[in-house]
């Protein structure tokens, strides 16, 4: 294929084929829990906590039965709260015709555990205000713990089956303390959004039971520890934010799996290591941001086959090596950030097919050549356009660019 009339007369050779690899290894955690259980009616304390803690032991949680004799912990909070404060759960526990009891039970459990885990009692946000809210209404079902108008606002929100499908609670620095894993009880949860925040601690992998999710955002927290090798169960994500924490690790290969991915955020964590190639395979994604961490190693030439990204950002990491050919497939780009890397050599002119491009840093990395003959031609409008054309020689010539470092 040769490159448009309105572009220096080049020759550009022909695109590798589109990329087939998989994970090199697949997910061994699967999912025990079973939904479906059911119990008896029953009213007194004692029994409804032996019931509780039956059901606890086992899967997924298995708890070790020493936390319900510990007036200390999060579980026995929980439990006394249900028990001997909330209406509700004393109804559910009654009842003889609510079709999905044990379900209704269990994700109340999971919220009230929540609150709990997050220093619920101290929250200053919006939550607090529970005439509004209704958060740890002991007369009120779990689904109506929010303010009552839409899912777009925080709160809890239910399907029309009664069973918990989103969880807003963004923006509040008073919720603090670990994500639990009780949270993987709510197995029809599609969204979960828990941005900036304080929360602390690892991503737990039972998040990973979640397998209708579509939606995790868990940005602007301060979150340790790895990335789950699990997340590729999660197989229905379109949206994943894990930016602005203070993750380590390397991104997982089992990140191949979310082929219905439209938005990836990882910017600003700890990640190490090189870019897997298996993030070629999701195709769907128009927005990756991979930027401040210190990966290493080069771009995979697979990054080539996500034809729908409008945006890439992977500045501020420790990249080598060439900008890859394959990158030229990337038609539908209006944005490229790839600066303070340590990128070498000179670009390809395949990348003269972006014409979508409005914003290329390239500045600050090791690149060499002449970039008017791939970026400096009437079909390219910019708006932002940097790169290392100062010095004397400077290390680039370009004719176009905005601004040189």
């Amino acid at each position: 294929a040769t490159i448009r009339p309105t572009l220096a007369q080049t020759t550009m050779p022909p695109m590798q084929a589109p990329i087939t690899s998989t994970p090199t290894s697949a997910p061994t955690y699967s999912p025990t829990f079973a939904p479906t259980q059911s119990f008896s009616p029953t009213t007194t304390p004692e029994s409804i906590f032996d019931l509780l803690r039956s059901i606890l032991t086992g899967p997924p949680l298995f708890y070790d039965p020493s936390v319900f004799s510990d007036s200390s912990t999060i579980a026995f909070r929980s439990l006394d709260w249900m028990i001997y404060v909330d209406t509700v759960s004393t109804e559910l526990f009654a009842s003889t015709t609510t079709p999905n009891r044990f379900q209704e039970v269990l994700q109340r459990y999971a919220v009230v555990y929540f609150y709990y885990s997050t220093n619920g009692p101290s929250w200053t946000g919006s939550w607090t205000n529970n005439d509004i809210y209704n958060f740890m209404s002991i007369d009120n079902d779990v689904c109506d713990w929010n303010d009552g108008t839409t899912s777009n606002d925080d709160g809890v929100y239910c399907n029309s089956d009664g069973m918990i499908d989103e969880i807003r609670l963004n923006y509040d620095d008073s919720i603090n303390g670990v994500i639990p894993r009780e949270l993987g009880l709510l197995t029809q949860l599609t969204h979960l959004s828990l941005q900036y925040n304080a929360l602390i601690g690892s991503i737990p992998t039972e998040i990973c039971l979640l397998t209708q999710l579509t939606a995790l955002r868990q940005y602007g927290n301060s979150l340790t520890g790895s990335i789950p090798t699990e997340i590729g169960h999660l197989t229905k994500l379109t949206f994943l934010s894990l930016s602005d924490n203070a993750l380590v690790g390397s991104i997982p290969s089992e990140i191949g799996l979310l082929t219905q991915l439209t938005a990836m955020r990882l910017s600003n964590n700890a990640l190490v290591e090189s870019i897997p190639s298996q993030i070629g395979l999701l195709t769907r994604l128009s927005f990756l941001a991979l930027s401040i961490n210190s990966l290493t190693g080069s771009i995979p030439t697979e990054v080539g086959q996500l034809t729908e990204l409008t945006y890439l950002g992977s500045w501020n990491n420790s990249l080598t090596g060439s900008i890859p050919s394959e990158l030229g497939r990337l038609t539908q780009l209006n944005s490229m950030v790839l600066k303070d890397n340590s990128l070498f050599g000179s670009l390809p002119i395949e990348l003269g097919r972006l014409t979508k491009l409005t914003r290329l840093h390239l500045d600050n990395n090791h690149l060499t050549g002449n970039l008017d003959p791939v970026f400096c031609t009437p079909v390219f409008n910019w708006k932002l356009f940097w790169s290392d054309c100062t010095g004397n020689p400077p290390r680039v010539t370009c004719r176009c660019c905005t601004a040189c470092s």
